[in-house]
Parts: structure tokens; sequence; C-alpha cells
């Protein structure tokens, strides 16, 4: 089930049916069209897959009627720490997790030669997966 009407994932091998609703800022539409699917087409794992998907399933499970059939979710609170790329570098620093050194910083920052280049740079959140990152040589 997708929101765009020809998405590549229509085309896989490993999906049994498609099916297209259009874009809806009702909540409450779209996990209703996730229950009929469900109901008609007798699902037996639903699985959300982009982060604005998640976080609707979250936001309103108890909406949803089966769910058994639902794959495993994290809490609100946790999926959206996971979803901001500054809460989950603090996150993963205060645990002792490894991962690549970030921080977050104004252009303030970078007129008072705080920052070495060349750096990545994505902003905290709005971007998914590798969409977003730009390569950066200079203040300039």
């Amino acid at each position: 089930m997708s929101n765009v009407k020809n998405h590549q994932i229509k085309h896989s091998s490993h999906i049994k049916h498609f099916s297209y609703y259009p874009k809806n800022k009702d909540e409450t539409i779209w996990i209703s069209n996730i229950n009929n699917m469900q109901k008609k087409y007798d699902i037996s794992l639903v699985m959300p897959i982009s982060g604005t998907s998640i976080k609707t399933i979250i936001k309103n499970r108890d909406l949803i009627c089966f769910k058994d059939r639902l794959c495993l979710m994290p809490s609100y609170k946790n999926f959206n720490t996971a979803d901001n790329r500054v809460s989950l570098s603090r996150h993963m620093v205060e645990n002792k997790i490894s991962c690549p050194r970030s921080f977050l910083f104004d252009k303030n920052d970078l007129n008072n030669n705080k920052i070495s280049f060349p750096v990545l740079i994505k902003a905290s959140e709005g971007t998914e997966g590798g969409k977003g990152i730009h390569k950066v040589y200079n203040i300039k």
C-alpha cells in the first residue's frame, strides 16, 4: 500500500498485491485503509517502511484492528529519539554506543573556525536515508 501510484516496490517479486491510496492529511483515514486491506487480503504481517508511516502507526496504534499482525514497533518517545539525528547522537554517546562524531552547529560556529573542513552536513530532521547529505569544503 502506498500513496505513490507507481512506487518501485509495486514491481517487486515479493509483493503479491499493491494498492494505491492518495495521500490524505487525516491519519485515521490512512489507518482505516490499512485495516480494510488487512481484512480483504488476510495480510499476515504489516510492516511500515517509511519514517512517516511508522510514526503514524505508533501514534494511532489503538485504531489498528489487528495488533497481533503488526510488526514490533518502538514507543513514540523512542522513535522520535531515533528519528532526530541530534537526539540519536546524544543517546548513543550517553549510552556509550559507537557512532560517528556529530555535533549541532550554526553559522557562527563556521565563522569562528570551530570546524575543520571538509565536513559532511545533514539536517537533523526531514530527510531519510542518504538523502540531503552535502560535503562542504569551506564556509563560502
